[in-house]
């Protein structure tokens, strides 16, 4: 037993490994906390997106979920500090480059180089805009470009 907690600690294993929770069922959980999330239950939903980051804390994607729901509960400290485990763990990780992007486009103290930076890869990761976050990307660059979204326009984006 306590080996198998020093191999969480250490990183070189998950709860969801020694759980034997697979990949698939991770993704169902998380489809399932999505749906949630869609009904309005974000404090359900974002119960559940924790809970996956903490039983596989190297998936990028449970962490950009997870903070997406902190910013429709509208905790925008903790989502930017999702954001950004998330992208520590995949530069990539498009929800977490757009939604971070809008949550800075939207602060008081908002730094347009990363904005403009994180809605950039957003779009370099996904360049044919085939998910619906990138296709927010494109209407955020565009509309930065035009100089027409006030910072209350951008909290009101569509997370």
């Amino acid at each position: 037993m306590l080996e198998s907690i020093d191999a969480v600690i250490s990183g070189e294993t998950t709860l969801a490994e020694l759980e034997g929770l697979t990949a698939a069922e991770a993704y169902a959980i998380a489809d399932f906390g999505w749906t949630m999330l869609g009904q309005g239950r974000i404090e359900a939903a974002a119960a559940i997106f924790e809970s996956l980051t903490i039983s596989n804390p190297r998936h990028a994607y449970f962490h950009a979920l997870y903070g997406s729901a902190l910013q429709k509960l509208g905790d925008v400290e903790a989502a930017l500090e999702a954001y950004a485990r998330a992208l520590a763990i995949d530069p990539d990780e498009t929800g977490a480059l757009v939604n971070r992007a809008e949550l800075l486009l939207g602060s008081e103290t908002c730094d347009s180089d990363e904005v403009t930076e994180l809605l950039g890869r957003s779009l370099s990761a996904d360049p044919e805009a085939t998910r619906p976050e990138t296709r927010r990307a494109r209407v955020l660059i565009a509309a930065i470009a035009a100089d027409r979204l006030s910072p209350e326009e951008a909290d009101r984006a569509v997370v």
